[in-house]
């Protein structure tokens, strides 16, 4: 029937597409804002407030620090042990969320560049649309990212909350214990440390973590501002799509820098991680 369809989209417009990839998009979302804790708990439901979840942490951390073994004592376990539930979970659900937003960024991309929206109106609206999809698709990197950490190295991603709220006085002289002796320089004939040795081997492997991640990540980036380059190269007179691949490509190209960066950063701490804890006890995380 006339009229049916607005002029400015064409038949050919993916539009079940895009409404289902975002009805997808929205569903994984609130999954990932309210799933992960609920689904980590499994009947512990108090570790899923995060004011429990730092106050239990720091409780357990001064019963670790004092007992003097590497292991961890049961109330710790049970911090950890659910923090890596946690993040495997966010792990799960990020990675379905960013694979549903960079589908949805293809189509809309594919969408406006084959010319199934015509009115200028229009065109730009289905571009501000994928520009936003690809900014969520980026923010779900880094989740991604810091996911993989917590899920790899529990112990080490949650150090920051150590630091969180108003450290009481068993915490503050815990962790100046540990400053202490992260800035004793070792030697040959010093006495053991099995709690602070196990942070700190934690400490660099969620910084061992980050750069693994960061450097294919890097690679992807990379890859696809050649791709795009290339593509350029061949698009012909089409100014305005020209310029769209140009503007994406440099965009790519910043970010595998800003992750080869990511990734330097973190082997060089990874290497030498004992200064780099000694800061964050510090305050400088």
């Amino acid at each position: 029937m006339p009229g049916t369809r607005s002029p400015s989209v064409r038949s050919d417009f993916p539009g079940r597409a895009v409404a289902g990839l975002t009805a997808l998009s929205a569903a994984l979302l609130g999954a990932l804002v309210l799933a992960p804790a609920r689904l980590a708990a499994r009947g512990d439901s108090d570790l899923a407030d995060r004011r429990v979840l730092v106050e239990d942490l720091q409780h357990a951390f001064v019963a670790y620090w004092r007992s003097g073994t590497s292991e961890y004592p049961p109330d710790l376990a049970r911090v950890v042990d659910y923090w890596t539930r946690y993040s495997v979970i966010e792990t799960v659900i990020t990675a379905a969320l960013l694979v549903t937003l960079v589908v949805l960024g293809l189509v809309l991309c594919r969408a406006s560049s084959r010319g199934d929206v015509s009115a200028p109106v229009t065109r730009r609206a289905v571009a501000a649309a994928g520009a936003v999809v690809w900014g969520c698709a980026l923010i779900a990197v880094w989740n991604l990212t810091a996911s993989i950490q917590g899920a790899a190295a529990p112990f080490g991603a949650l150090l920051p909350l150590l630091g969180e709220g108003n450290p009481n006085g068993a915490l503050s002289a815990t962790l100046a214990q540990a400053r202490q002796e992260l800035d004793r320089p070792t030697s040959t004939g010093a006495p053991p440390r099995p709690p602070l040795d196990a942070m700190v081997d934690d400490y660099a492997r969620f910084h061992v973590v980050h750069a693994v991640v960061a450097a294919p990540t890097a690679l992807c980036f990379l890859v696809v501002a050649v791709v795009l380059w290339r593509r350029m190269t061949g698009a012909g007179r089409d100014r305005r799509g020209t310029r769209t691949v140009r503007s994406v490509a440099a965009l790519c190209v910043l970010l595998s820098i800003a992750f080869g960066v990511i990734c330097a950063a973190n082997v060089a701490t990874a290497a030498d991680p004992e200064p780099g804890l000694l800061g964050f006890l510090e305050g400088g995380w």
